[in-house]
């Protein structure tokens, strides 16, 4: 068995870990078990964030790597690892690759894991025309289809052409076989990569179905795939006869024997015509509408159901090739491994991508609500509304795989967006997920570095939810971190089940989960939610509890309360107390602790207050798996919101842009001066009466992330005043 020993070296440069073999020390890997993920047996949560190598110098990574662990983050996520032409370096050259591999190094001597893509940016040229001989595709052909043009071998392609699939099956072996100079370690051997994906929003499936995949690719490319098509039918129905006697009277030219049978109806009439010339058929478009779907139902879901099982088939076969360069049991040979990401709203692509290791969701969210007539005019407020996260992320957990949310995050501006990571944590917790990643770290920005909150422009909206920088954001983040990762809350003992079958699955039109989308949200987020796909089954339908509408007080677990009428989210568990949202002054927990005094430091100049409003989110967490009147290990603070100085925004003219192109984070782009420095930080000054508080040792650190006071508490009672600058403290005892 192979032993990662890391050896600390004199020099910046040195960080260096060696391989030893010894028989008596096996090496744990992440794998699933029981339908989680699993190390050493034991259950593994994963609470990341991904970035650029985290540094340009080996000593910056290394004090990055240790903010990033000390925020609370127990997962790095990388999606530039999978290009051709970064996979070679000299160690310490400086390069993009050397720096990265020098990132997953610390992390992994940090003792947190990697998550790596394989293939996002690299490009399929001409050049590859001989990488396989495709029998349906000549070398000529292939060459005048590409000429002047590459494509991303992600495209829709990848599913039937057979050179560009050779390209990924082999950048798959490069990826593999690469080994990283700081642990002396190939990506397929390395213990800390605890989750691999074969492509980041390939969004397949949606795409296939709407139709315009087809409609940019050269005939040549598309004729594979129609012939594929057509063989499947002839698998399916054997002859003609039964293929009429299935979807009822074919277009004037379709015919199975000769291989001319149209891959639609997709979404209208996409490249209808391209799909005729290919075959050689005439297709009067005037006499064809009966193609726009769903007017054929048995033809629309068969062709779905052909895409379906083309990109399973494909995606499986590409596991396969990952998996074979594993060691049994070790590796790449059991290392989960995601089909693809994105998609949250497609429940074919969740089909097909239960398949893989787990299932992989995201979405963002935006913080501006144009609702004029409630108080937080114009900044949406959560946790006063019925409890969702506003995305498909909320139906998105299939029974027996874990679940992933491969990216999230709030966008700026928001005054009320700190509560948004203690939502995720209780949400991850009632749909029992596996990781949470955020986008987008960047780096930890304070002090002489410290940058100004990242708001939206026109030329580079997703700045937006840059958030290394965000205080506030950061400190909700690893409190909601610790309760994910230590507060060991319970999922719901029986949530409800919806049964996908036919009328869902192989149905295009039910591309966002029609007709059952009314009851996902309320029924997960009231009772948990699982998917069970049965791809036999004819209709779809709910085993358990389903609701359209929320109660007034939603309680999907005995830890978790949303009283949303009075704007508040509580969890309460032996090693939790979490209360976030629009609080009284004084609030007690059923274990009897009391949360008190609170009060808001507001810094002048801060727009949008409101007079009497406390909006806080505060927690308290063990992180040594102990009750909090036994721990020895906790973490607490209290947040409320930040804004930068000269912030301004005019609500009409969010409006107005609105209005001509529907998308916020570009709306707000067009309608605000973000302001800048210094960031104005609202602080919150709290009491925390509980008994087991009395013997502990309080370490209260700045958003540096150092000690800038140490207390010893003789009594029960922990006090902080509304003028400190903390970030968040530790207690601890001896």
């Amino acid at each position: 068995m192979n032993k990662i020993s890391i050896l600390a070296g004199l020099a910046a440069v040195i960080m260096l870990t060696t391989v030893a073999a010894k028989a008596d020390a096996p090496v744990d890997f992440v794998q699933i078990h029981d339908g989680h993920f699993s190390i050493g047996g034991k259950r593994l949560k994963l609470w990341g964030s991904q970035s650029s190598p985290l540094g340009d110098s080996p000593a910056a990574i290394d004090r990055e790597v240790e903010h990033f662990r000390k925020l609370g983050f127990n997962l790095y996520r990388s999606i530039s690892v999978g290009t051709l032409f970064a996979m070679k370096y000299t160690r310490g050259d400086g390069s993009r690759m050397d720096l990265q591999d020098y990132t997953f190094a610390a992390i992994a001597k940090s003792g947190g894991y990697n998550w790596i893509d394989l293939m996002n940016d690299v490009r399929i040229t001409p050049e590859d025309v001989d990488v396989v001989d495709d029998p349906l595709v000549s070398r000529q052909d292939w060459l005048a289809a590409m000429k002047g043009q590459s494509f991303r071998p992600v495209n829709a392609q990848l599913m039937w052409d057979k050179r560009t699939q050779e390209v990924y099956l082999r950048h798959i072996d490069e990826v593999m076989e690469h080994v990283n100079q700081y642990t002396g370690l190939r990506y397929a051997d390395d213990p800390s990569i605890a989750l691999i994906e074969l492509v980041n929003e390939q969004w397949w499936m949606p795409n296939m179905l709407a139709g315009g995949e087809l409609e940019t690719l050269p005939p040549t490319m598309v004729r594979p795939l129609l012939l594929q098509w057509n063989q499947w039918l002839r698998d399916r129905y054997a002859n003609m006869d039964r293929l009429r006697q299935a979807w009822g009277e074919l277009l004037p030219g379709e015919s199975l024997d000769q291989s001319t049978v149209l891959l639609q109806p997709l979404r209208g009439r996409a490249a209808m015509p391209q799909m005729a010339e290919v075959l050689g058929i005439q297709i009067d478009l005037n006499k064809s509408r009966e193609l726009k779907a769903p007017a054929n139902g048995a033809r629309a879901r068969d062709v779905v159901e052909f895409l379906t099982d083309l990109e399973i088939q494909f995606k499986t076969l590409a596991l396969n090739r990952l998996r074979s360069h594993g060691q049994s049991g070790r590796g790449a040979a059991v290392v989960p491994v995601l089909f693809d990401t994105g998609a949250s709203y497609s429940p074919q692509s969740a089909y097909v991508d239960s398949f893989g290791s787990a299932f992989a969701f995201g979405s963002y969210l935006s913080m501006i609500d144009t609702d004029r007539s409630k108080p937080t005019f114009p900044w949406s407020a959560a946790l006063a509304e019925p409890p969702t996260l506003g995305s498909w992320m909320v139906q998105n957990k299939i029974e027996g795989v874990p679940g992933v949310i491969y990216e999230t995050m709030a966008f700026q501006p928001g005054k009320y967006r700190a509560d948004y990571p203690l939502r995720i944590a209780a949400f991850a917790t009632v749909q029992d997920l596996d990781v949470v990643d955020w986008h987008f770290y960047g780096e930890h920005a304070y002090g002489a570095k410290a940058t100004s909150l990242q708001m939206p422009n026109e030329g580079h909206y997703w700045q937006a939810v840059v958030f290394g920088g965000d205080e506030v954001m950061l400190a909700s983040m690893k409190l909601a971190s610790t309760i994910f990762v230590h507060g060991d809350l319970k999922p719901p003992e029986h949530p409800t089940v919806l049964v996908v079958g036919r009328d869902i699955l192989y149905n295009s039109e039910a591309s966002k989960w029609e007709p059952v989308f009314q009851s996902l949200a309320p029924t997960a987020m009231q009772f948990g939610l699982r998917l069970r796909f049965d791809p036999k089954a004819p209709k779809s339908h709910f085993v358990g509890k389903n609701l359209t509408t929320y109660t007034d007080v939603c309680r999907p677990t005995p830890e978790i309360t949303y009283r949303w009428k009075q704007g508040m989210l509580i969890i309460e568990s032996p090693r939790v107390r979490m209360l976030a949202g629009f609080v009284p002054q004084s609030f007690t927990f059923d274990g009897h602790e009391t949360l008190k005094d609170i009060q808001l430091n507001i810094p002048p100049g801060t727009p949008y207050v409101r007079e009497g409003e406390r909006y806080i989110c505060f927690a308290v967490c063990t992180q040594d798996n102990k009750p909090l009147e036994s721990s020895s290990d906790i973490v607490a603070m209290a947040v409320s919101t930040s804004w930068n100085s000269g912030f301004k925004f005019d609500p009409d003219k969010f409006d107005a842009a609105e209005k001509v192109r529907p998308h916020a984070p570009l709306s707000a782009a067009k309608s605000m001066d973000p302001g800048g420095l210094p960031v104005l930080v609202t602080r919150v000054g709290w009491t925390l009466d509980a008994p087991w508080l009395a013997g502990m040792t309080v370490r209260r650190n700045d958003f540096s992330l150092q000690t800038y006071r140490t207390d010893h508490l003789s009594g029960p009672s922990l006090h902080v005043n509304a003028d400190e600058p903390l970030f968040f403290m530790n207690l601890t005892c001896p």
